[in-house]
């Protein structure tokens, strides 16, 4: 799978070894509070909206105001 479009969020994790498919989460995570608009329809289009909202909206990891981002986007 390539990861090149994602690159730049794995600054402090070994790059050439990063299994996308296990760290989903960790992805979700770092694409909400970081990533662009080309590295969150990457992750939409590898693992899916769904899976990305239910991480986000129930992750400790994610901030307030990210949290408070999702759930004005859905109600629209």
């Amino acid at each position: 799978m390539d990861l090149s479009i994602i690159k730049s969020l794995l600054w402090d994790v070994k790059y050439e070894d990063f299994d996308s498919k296990l760290f989903q989460d960790f992805l979700a995570d770092r694409i909400a509070e970081k990533g662009n608009i080309d590295q969150l329809n990457w992750y939409f289009e590898k693992f899916g909206f769904s899976k990305f909202i239910a991480r986000v909206l129930t992750s400790v990891n994610t901030s307030r105001q990210t949290k408070d981002f999702w759930q004005k986007y859905l109600q629209y």
